[in-house]
């Protein structure tokens, strides 16, 4: 079940319709409602019932990339479980694959630039696969991962933070930032983890702060993420 399109308090009731009636083969029924997140409120209060008393063989599996716009009372009814991401090496073997089956072959520079930049994301990876496969050249490649301009403000944003800027200061350019978060939060990975390997333990202690606040992807927060990110700093100063 998609509940991006099937998310009303109908759909719920169309569940409720069948899951008492016991399965025609195996032992179970299962329902998958996959982006729960965009169920309705009322919708997910019709669903506590269901999810609290269900059917010795009904089980359900609510999945979401935002759990925290779940209703609480739905939350407390169900067993979290955490899925991992991707590790770097199974990333760059889908992405080989994918290259195989469309018959192109990218410089391996290129394949490990867009797996550091999907944070284990195979779908995030796939769509950077999708933006340079049709480019000429490696250098054309890597700059349409990260464009000169988003490389740019992820350094200012970086010295900004590991310099005695104010706030206010910061402020001014985290407004003028318009496109690609996700890209400068990379760049001042980069940056926070040469700071961390520079042999200076007062700015590394900086360093491991800065890598905590911006260890999640900006894929779903973007542009709030990225300036909640930076806040933390400045507000641990």
């Amino acid at each position: 079940m998609n509940s991006a399109s099937l998310r009303g308090i109908d759909d719920v009731r169309s569940i409720q319709n069948v899951v008492e009636r016991s399965p025609m083969k195996g032992d179970c029924r299962v329902w998958i409602i996959d982006e729960c997140h965009r169920m309705t409120s009322d919708a997910q209060s019709a669903l506590l019932k269901t999810l609290e008393d269900p059917p010795a063989h009904a089980y359900f599996f609510l999945c979401t990339t935002e759990p925290s716009k779940m209703i609480r009372t739905v939350r407390t009814r169900c067993m979290d479980i955490k899925v991992n991401s991707i590790t770097d090496s199974d990333l760059k073997t889908i992405l080989e694959n994918v290259c195989k089956k469309e018959k192109k072959k990218l410089p391996t520079n290129v394949l490990e630039k867009i797996v550091e930049s999907s944070s284990g994301s195979a779908r995030q990876a796939v769509v950077y696969l999708q933006q340079v496969m049709g480019l000429n050249s490696a250098s054309a490649m890597l700059e349409a991962l990260v464009p000169e301009a988003v490389q740019q403000q992820g350094i200012d944003i970086a010295r900004a933070i590991f310099s005695k800027k104010k706030w206010i200061d910061v402020t001014k350019m985290l407004k003028e930032i318009t496109e690609d978060p996700e890209g400068i939060r990379r760049i001042v990975l980069g940056y926070a983890r040469t700071i961390l390997l520079s042999g200076n333990v007062n700015k590394a202690r900086k360093a491991i702060q800065v890598i905590e606040a911006f260890g999640e992807p900006f894929f779903n927060s973007g542009d709030a993420g990225l300036a909640a990110a930076c806040f933390e700093i400045f507000d641990t100063k």
